[in-house]
């Protein structure tokens, strides 16, 4: 393993996935932790990084049981510059928006999620509607990163994982398999105050999934966003969940 790696593994090991705190409240971690710079810009966050170097320093400075809690998707962008550009200081964008087009993400980064010609309900170029995030919230994808041995590195409730791109496709389709299977078709009724109006959204939400994925079975692709454009990497098809 040579000190470039090492270094990586040892800022992805002190990692901690999360899916309970909101995105402005981890970009508050890491600006203390990190030493990263923000800027807001709409319904965007622009994070300045500096050289895997001094981010490995800051790293060293948390105590031994001490973690950063994260998402997927920072988690990977993070690796990603790290990795693809570790001597310069690396600028991404997190979007508050999930509706938002993905753009300035490393090149070794993918996301897989389900398909997105199939998963979507509204195809307005505007506001797309994918019915993986109103159904799945924090389960709707995804985000791994090119590691230095041709396999894939993601973060999940278990930590840092490195794995081939296979197993993460088992991963996700394994974590749809379940959420559909736990699902109990439910008749709607109106509600009025907004914890169950919520509720509902998200069980009409997938209900619809539920029955796309009786039409076009768990089909899940992996995604790579070069600038402006989407490039689907891969498609893996699963059979419906009975």
């Amino acid at each position: 393993m040579n000190p470039t790696e090492e270094k990586i593994m040892f800022i992805s090991q002190k990692f901690k996935y999360t899916d309970e705190l909101k995105i402005t409240d981890m970009i508050e971690i890491w600006k203390q932790k990190l030493n990263i710079e923000t800027q807001m810009v709409k319904e965007s966050i622009i994070i300045v990084l500096e050289p895997l170097d001094k981010i490995y320093e800051y790293f060293l400075m948390l105590k031994e049981d001490e973690q950063i809690l994260t998402d997927c998707r920072f988690f990977a962008m993070v690796i990603g510059c790290l990795k693809q550009t570790p001597n310069i200081s690396n600028i991404v964008i997190m979007h508050l928006n999930m509706n938002t087009s993905e753009f300035m993400i490393p090149e070794n980064c993918t996301y897989i999620t389900l398909d997105t010609d199939k998963f979507i309900i509204s195809k307005n170029k505007e506001k797309p509607t994918f019915v993986a995030q109103g159904a799945l919230k924090s389960d709707q994808g995804q985000w791994i990163c090119k590691w230095f041995d041709n396999k894939y590195i993601g973060i999940v409730t278990e930590g840092a994982l490195i794995l081939d791109i296979s197993e993460w496709e088992n991963r996700y389709i394994t974590c749809i398999k379940t959420i559909m299977e736990n699902y109990k078709p439910q008749i709607f009724k109106t509600y009025d105050d907004s914890h169950n109006s919520h509720n509902f959204h998200t069980h009409l939400y997938k209900s619809i999934l539920y029955s796309l994925i009786k039409l076009h079975g768990i089909c899940i692709s992996g995604y790579k966003f070069n600038h402006l454009t989407i490039e689907k990497v891969f498609e893996h098809i699963h059979p419906e969940v009975n």
